[in-house]
């Protein structure tokens, strides 16, 4: 038997609970359904069978219960942390079945092999920093950001500003990012003014010190800043002006590996593995259950955070749990000195909880993910009308399985300096529609690297990849007009959705690019001057800012959706914010009438009733 039904609901027990914390689970099963007898919810976690974690009988609850249907409950409390999963056994008129998800929002009367329900328990004392909660995160890509007075030793090593970043491999066959614009720290304490005209509360750096290469991620001297970004003296500075006018500092750490031209590989050599990260030969492996490893690492973070007010880990997934346990054991010992708090983000793709079932929001690891999750989610809603896939990844993977005070920080991209440019992505003919790829497994809208038109005799042919993309990474004129429409859209959800939005250096300003390094190209500050869309940036900054009690706190409830247009609300205490996205180009006629406090919107034609063609609206109930 299978039963795909509505008859069955089940309450209390939510997608995210906090450790000792007694929860009433309750099944509700409507009578024409038959006899219940020994009804039990059987849960546990990620590779145990099922129901070791724990059983329990739920029990007929005749006060909860009518003459349509029966209420069976049962108490429960998880006292430790971690991922679960778990389902109800049911003897149903005399035959045993079990109650499962339909993947959706349906209970399974079934015998079959369906999806189990799933829960997510952390620590009941977790907690993240409020500064960062309705902020906004503005990204820098120091070498293309913003340049003043380069010191004369450097100044050979410079490119002209706004020239072809470098894409062509050299004559040995390698790619190396050796191609300089002298972006720098005085660059960025230049440009605070601008920040702060676009509501940024939070300016995250790439990294900062002494490399070969303009990316900065293969490190030489984690103790000394490149000397063409700056020094400390002048890192402190921008620290302190950053916060005279209530920004913050994030600062990139590349904890996992270094470049081998680092001092540490020849003196320290068991630091390392002896592998190189993904191959490349710049990039060597620290072995992380090296005890002078771990001693460094304390040593570096009570350097960096004088300096800074929150780390983004790269590659966080590759670091193992017990080195972040070591960073936030650390970083808390920090913060008491320091007497603040301090924001940890880690670099992580997946779903941070069921992707790799990895330990990154149990409460003693990460604070924060770069929330991919929700870019792929919004370009494949705004760009083919997913539906289904937004639901999915936004509502029942992040916003109910992560916990609140993680979703309230969550980085939420829509471009970086590892994917393409908005543009792109909502452009572009190769980025992919398909969420699944035969022999890669789930893939984002811009895996279009994945594919295999590349390989050629089982070799993927970068240099053919990397001729296409500087072919491809302009916008088409006559493309350009609906591209900046829809990207508005993206950014609405962008900056509605819960966490922070976090503009990469160029995404207000129109840039363009596919992959790396073409995404990263010079920050073309002409365009500031007379710029449509980044007006729009800064409205929605001062949106954020007026409101920000909503955007730190409020909780997400998805009111309505279907192809062309999502309707979701942010709700705290007697506040209702209501966003209405209209992703088709037609006019639409709401679903439901609304008030007419609209406090936002992308076209002058939109109403409470009726909304434009590929437009967006905001009205405070």
């Amino acid at each position: 038997m299978k039963t795909n039904t509505k008859l069955i609901s089940i309450n209390g027990l939510e997608k995210a609970v906090p450790t000792n914390r007694s929860v009433q689970v309750q099944v509700i099963i409507d009578n024409t359904l038959g006899y219940v007898d020994n009804l039990k919810i059987l849960v546990n976690k990620h590779g145990e069978e099922v129901g070791k974690d724990l059983q329990e009988k739920l029990e007929y609850s005749k006060e909860l219960s009518t003459d349509e249907y029966s209420c069976f409950t049962a108490v429960i409390k998880f006292l430790s942390v971690g991922y679960r999963t778990f389902i109800f056994s049911i003897i149903l008129n005399g035959i045993k079945y079990y109650i499962k998800s339909d993947g959706e929002n349906c209970c399974i009367l079934t015998n079959e092999d369906y999806p189990f329900f799933e829960t997510f328990v952390y620590d009941s004392e977790f907690s993240t920093p409020d500064w960062v909660k309705g902020g906004i995160m503005y990204q820098i890509y120091i070498d293309t950001f913003n340049t003043v007075n380069i010191p004369e030793n450097v100044l050979s090593k410079v490119s002209s500003w706004g020239s072809d970043v470098k894409w062509l491999p050299e004559e040995d066959g390698e790619y190396r990012n050796n191609k300089f614009f002298g972006g720098n720290l005085q660059g960025i304490i230049e440009k605070l003014p601008y920040l702060q005209r676009l509501g940024t509360t939070i300016i995250y750096l790439t990294p900062i010190f002494a490399s070969n290469s303009s990316n900065r991620y293969d490190i030489i001297d984690y103790e000394k800043i490149d000397e063409m970004v700056g020094d400390w003296t002048i890192l402190k500075e921008l620290y302190n002006q950053a916060h005279s006018l209530g920004m913050h500092i994030v600062l990139d750490c590349v904890f996992n590996h270094c470049n081998p031209e680092n001092y540490l590989y020849t003196e320290s050599p068991h630091m390392f593995t002896g592998n190189f990260w993904w191959g490349y030969p710049h990039l060597a492996e620290f072995d992380m259950n090296s005890d002078e490893y771990r001693i460094f690492l304390k040593k570096l973070l009570n350097l960096y955070l004088q300096f800074c007010d929150g780390i983004r880990l790269d590659v966080a997934d590759n670091l193992s749990d017990d080195i972040l346990r070591l960073i936030r054991t650390e970083v808390k010992c920090i913060e008491q000195k320091f007497d603040r708090q301090i924001y940890i983000l880690g670099e992580v793709w997946k779903n941070a909880i069921n992707g790799d079932y990895r330990k990154f929001l149990e409460g003693n690891e990460l604070d924060s993910v770069m929330n991919y999750q929700f870019a792929d989610a919004i370009y494949r809603y705004v760009r083919w009308g997913d539906d289904r896939t937004f639901r999915r990844k936004v509502f029942q993977n992040v916003l109910q399985l992560y916990p609140k005070c993680v979703v309230d920080v969550l980085m939420n991209p829509l471009s970086t300096h590892d994917i393409p440019r908005i543009p792109n992505v909502l452009e572009t003919a190769l980025m992919l529609k398909e969420t699944y790829l035969e022999d890669v497994g789930e893939v984002f809208i811009w895996d279009y690297d994945k594919l295999s038109l590349w390989n050629k005799e089982g070799v993927y042919q970068i240099d053919v990849k990397r001729l296409w993309e500087y072919h491809n990474s302009a916008i088409l004129p006559e493309e350009k007009d609906y591209v900046q429409r829809v990207q508005k859209l993206a950014v609405v959800m962008q900056y509605t959705l819960p966490g922070i939005p976090s503009i990469f250096a160029g995404d207000e300003l129109g840039v363009s690019g596919l992959k790396d390094p073409f995404n990263r190209t010079c920050m073309p500050w002409d365009r500031a001057n007379d710029c449509v869309l980044l007006d729009f940036y800064v409205e929605l900054g001062e949106i954020r800012r007026k409101y920000r009690e909503i955007f730190a706190e409020a909780r997400c409830t998805l009111e309505y959706i279907d192809e062309n247009v999502c309707i979701y609300a942010r709700e705290i205490e007697s506040k209702k914010l209501l966003c209405i996205i209209n992703r088709s180009n037609e006019l639409v006629n709401l679903p439901v009438k609304f008030s007419d406090n609209v406090i936002f919107s992308t076209d002058p034609d939109n109403t409470v009733t009726t909304i434009s063609p590929y437009s967006a609206i905001l009205i405070l109930e």
